[in-house]
């Protein structure tokens, strides 16, 4: 089947003329005997060509990546793939460039810290406290308004219990605080005091720890005395950090500056000190 199939596919182009073997090809000039089938089929299958071209066994050709893509398609992928590279890239540098900055915007804020603090340590200074260890004899001279003769019925108020006289007494208190008014000579009429007696007050500003949001609060002191006057106008100045140690009394009207109570520094138990001396800058 195989044969005839291949014999009707041929087309008679020249007769063959078989020599001891070999064939020639001769034209002919006479048409086939078609009374013998086989003549006729032999004939069919010397015209046709049966030879073998053999193909010539090629090796695979390697793709090698060159800057221009070889098909369209393959260029389109090729530059999409360049973009997305080329925007991660971007990014990844944007990416570094911004944590670059942020950790030298870090550094500058610590070192601006730093030296706003060292600033601020270098405009104060460690200070001595006032003088408040005096005699009784001191102590009269200055006029303090606390009672230091005893007197004749003391011994025999001694034997028995105290009697309660009144619900309270002046509140003892310490604060340390800013010192925001220069200290000025004031005369004010203390109880127990017979005459008026010269006192030097400046305002001080603290802020009450305990509260949740920061409350800064502002305070007169006034000081008693010759050695706390004196010490209160000649070491005491705007800025300093002071320590306060006296008696909180209320004011009967608000001084110059608002303030409805104020701190008495007597020369008995009383202290001012700086802890911190503002240098000039």
């Amino acid at each position: 089947m195989l044969l005839l199939r291949h014999v009707r596919r041929c087309r008679p182009r020249v007769l063959w003329v078989r020599w001891g073997g070999t064939r020639a090809p001769q034209t002919s000039n006479q048409a086939p005997d078609d009374s013998d089938p086989l003549n006729a089929v032999f004939s069919e299958i010397d015209s046709c060509d049966t030879s073998v071209h053999a193909e010539k066994l090629e090796p695979p050709k390697i793709v090698v990546a060159s800057s221009a893509p070889a098909t369209p398609s393959n260029s389109t992928s090729s530059v999409s793939d360049t973009k997305v590279r080329l925007e991660e890239a971007k990014h990844k540098r944007l990416q570094r460039q911004l944590k670059d900055a942020t950790e030298e915007l870090d550094a500058l804020l610590n070192e601006s810290r730093r030296m706003t603090a060292a600033e601020s340590s270098n405009k104060y200074l460690p200070a001595k406290a006032a003088k408040t260890f005096l005699s009784s004899a001191e102590l009269i001279q200055e006029k303090s308004p606390q009672e230091f003769v005893a007197s004749k019925s003391s011994k025999a108020e001694l034997e028995h219990l105290p009697v309660l006289r009144h619900s309270g007494c002046s509140a003892v208190v310490t604060l340390v605080g800013v010192v925001t008014e220069p200290p000025t000579s004031v005369t004010v009429d203390l109880p127990g005091v017979g005459e008026a007696t010269n006192c030097v007050e400046f305002a001080v500003r603290y802020d009450v720890p305990f509260f949740q949001a920061q409350t800064s609060m502002g305070i007169a002191v006034r000081t008693v005395g010759a050695s706390l006057c004196t010490f209160a106008k000649e070491g005491v100045g705007v800025g300093d950090v002071v320590h306060i140690l006296g008696h909180l009394v209320p004011l009967t009207e608000p001084n110059s500056k608002g303030h409805l109570c104020c701190v008495y520094v007597l020369p008995a138990g009383g202290n001012v000190s700086v802890v911190l001396l503002k240098t000039a800058s």
